[in-house]
Protein backbone atom coordinates (compact mmCIF):
# COMPACT_ATOMS: atom_id res chain seq x y z
CA UNK A 1 0.00 0.00 0.00
CA UNK A 2 1.20 3.59 -0.93
CA UNK A 3 0.44 6.48 1.09
CA UNK A 4 0.30 9.83 -0.79
CA UNK A 5 1.93 11.68 1.01
CA UNK A 6 0.24 15.45 0.43
CA UNK A 7 -2.48 13.50 2.06
CA UNK A 8 -0.50 13.30 5.79
CA UNK A 9 -0.11 17.18 5.75
CA UNK A 10 3.24 17.02 7.41
CA UNK A 11 5.51 18.13 4.51
CA UNK A 12 5.75 21.82 2.87
CA UNK A 13 4.32 22.16 -0.49
CA UNK A 14 7.58 22.87 -2.17
CA UNK A 15 8.74 19.70 -0.69
CA UNK A 16 5.78 17.62 -2.61
CA UNK A 17 5.98 19.94 -5.74
CA UNK A 18 9.38 18.73 -6.04
CA UNK A 19 8.76 14.80 -5.72
CA UNK A 20 6.05 15.27 -7.57
CA UNK A 21 8.30 16.59 -10.29
CA UNK A 22 6.26 20.28 -11.00
CA UNK A 23 7.57 21.54 -14.03
CA UNK A 24 7.60 25.01 -12.45
CA UNK A 25 10.47 23.95 -10.76
CA UNK A 26 12.80 22.10 -13.10
CA UNK A 27 14.37 25.29 -13.45
CA UNK A 28 16.23 25.48 -10.12
CA UNK A 29 17.76 21.57 -10.55
CA UNK A 30 19.51 20.36 -13.10
CA UNK A 31 18.71 17.20 -12.59
CA UNK A 32 16.05 15.08 -11.09
CA UNK A 33 17.93 12.46 -8.12
CA UNK A 34 17.19 9.41 -10.20
CA UNK A 35 19.25 6.71 -10.80
CA UNK A 36 19.33 7.35 -14.51
CA UNK A 37 20.17 10.97 -14.08
CA UNK A 38 23.43 10.14 -11.99
CA UNK A 39 25.29 9.85 -15.07
CA UNK A 40 25.19 13.50 -15.84
CA UNK A 41 26.02 14.35 -12.30
CA UNK A 42 29.03 12.50 -12.39
CA UNK A 43 30.26 13.85 -15.70
CA UNK A 44 29.23 17.34 -14.31
CA UNK A 45 31.57 17.28 -11.04
CA UNK A 46 35.20 16.42 -11.70
CA UNK A 47 36.93 16.14 -8.39
CA UNK A 48 40.93 17.46 -9.03
CA UNK A 49 43.90 14.93 -7.21
CA UNK A 50 45.00 17.83 -5.51
CA UNK A 51 41.70 18.34 -3.85
CA UNK A 52 41.05 14.27 -3.16
CA UNK A 53 44.83 14.30 -1.54
CA UNK A 54 43.79 17.22 0.91
CA UNK A 55 40.61 15.04 1.93
CA UNK A 56 42.34 11.80 2.47
CA UNK A 57 44.73 13.61 4.07
CA UNK A 58 42.16 15.24 6.73
CA UNK A 59 40.29 12.30 7.04
CA UNK A 60 43.53 10.61 8.02
CA UNK A 61 44.61 12.90 10.28
CA UNK A 62 40.89 12.86 11.97
CA UNK A 63 40.75 9.16 12.27
CA UNK A 64 44.87 8.68 13.43
CA UNK A 65 43.28 7.82 17.24
CA UNK A 66 41.32 5.03 16.13
CA UNK A 67 42.21 1.42 16.31
CA UNK A 68 40.81 0.11 12.99
CA UNK A 69 41.13 3.42 10.05
CA UNK A 70 39.24 3.24 7.28
CA UNK A 71 41.07 2.63 4.15
CA UNK A 72 40.67 6.41 2.68
CA UNK A 73 42.99 5.35 -0.59
CA UNK A 74 39.93 4.64 -2.88
CA UNK A 75 38.51 8.16 -2.44
CA UNK A 76 42.30 9.01 -4.59
CA UNK A 77 40.80 7.68 -7.35
CA UNK A 78 39.64 9.79 -10.20
CA UNK A 79 36.60 7.16 -10.93
CA UNK A 80 35.33 7.53 -6.97
CA UNK A 81 32.17 9.92 -5.87
CA UNK A 82 30.82 10.42 -2.50
CA UNK A 83 26.48 9.65 -1.60
CA UNK A 84 26.41 12.24 1.31
CA UNK A 85 23.43 12.48 3.67
CA UNK A 86 23.47 14.05 6.82
CA UNK A 87 21.49 14.87 10.22
CA UNK A 88 21.48 17.87 12.72
CA UNK A 89 20.45 17.13 16.32
CA UNK A 90 17.17 17.62 17.28
CA UNK A 91 14.30 16.18 19.49
CA UNK A 92 11.79 14.03 18.10
CA UNK A 93 12.75 12.40 15.34
CA UNK A 94 15.27 9.95 17.54
CA UNK A 95 17.84 7.24 17.07
CA UNK A 96 15.83 5.15 14.31
CA UNK A 97 15.93 8.69 11.70
CA UNK A 98 19.63 8.74 12.02
CA UNK A 99 19.38 4.60 11.09
CA UNK A 100 17.44 5.18 8.46
CA UNK A 101 19.27 7.37 6.73
CA UNK A 102 22.45 5.74 7.09
CA UNK A 103 20.81 2.21 5.41
CA UNK A 104 19.45 4.16 2.98
CA UNK A 105 22.70 6.55 1.46
CA UNK A 106 24.52 2.89 1.68
CA UNK A 107 21.93 1.64 -0.81
CA UNK A 108 21.67 4.31 -2.73
CA UNK A 109 25.71 3.27 -2.95
CA UNK A 110 25.53 0.27 -3.85
CA UNK A 111 22.42 1.04 -6.45
CA UNK A 112 24.63 3.28 -8.30
CA UNK A 113 27.25 1.08 -8.02
CA UNK A 114 25.25 -1.47 -10.22
CA UNK A 115 24.15 0.91 -12.73
CA UNK A 116 27.60 2.45 -12.96
CA UNK A 117 29.93 -0.24 -12.38
CA UNK A 118 33.11 1.77 -13.90
CA UNK A 119 32.50 4.19 -10.96
CA UNK A 120 32.94 3.99 -7.04
CA UNK A 121 30.10 5.35 -4.22
CA UNK A 122 31.67 5.74 -0.62
CA UNK A 123 28.28 6.62 1.66
CA UNK A 124 28.99 9.54 4.03
CA UNK A 125 27.07 10.34 6.78
CA UNK A 126 27.63 13.76 8.20
CA UNK A 127 26.47 14.50 11.85
CA UNK A 128 26.24 18.23 12.89
CA UNK A 129 27.28 17.64 16.57
CA UNK A 130 27.47 20.96 17.69
CA UNK A 131 25.97 21.65 21.06
CA UNK A 132 22.38 22.04 21.14
CA UNK A 133 20.59 23.64 23.44
CA UNK A 134 16.22 22.93 24.22
CA UNK A 135 15.86 26.63 23.56
CA UNK A 136 17.76 25.91 20.37
CA UNK A 137 16.01 23.38 18.92
CA UNK A 138 12.55 24.80 20.13
CA UNK A 139 13.11 28.10 18.36
CA UNK A 140 13.94 26.01 14.81
CA UNK A 141 10.39 24.99 14.01
CA UNK A 142 9.07 28.88 14.21
CA UNK A 143 11.90 29.67 11.57
CA UNK A 144 11.23 26.83 9.31
CA UNK A 145 7.37 28.35 9.35
CA UNK A 146 8.38 31.10 8.47
CA UNK A 147 10.27 29.97 5.24
CA UNK A 148 8.64 30.24 1.90
CA UNK A 149 7.51 26.70 0.89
Amino acid sequence: MKLDLSSTKAFPKLFLDYIGKNQELTSFYKEYPKIEGFKNIIDAKPFSEAKRKILVESLKNQYKNIENQPDFSVLLEPNTYTVTTGHQLNIFTGPLYIIYKIVTIINLAKQLKEAYPAYNFVPIYWMATEDHDFAEIARRPRLCRNRIF
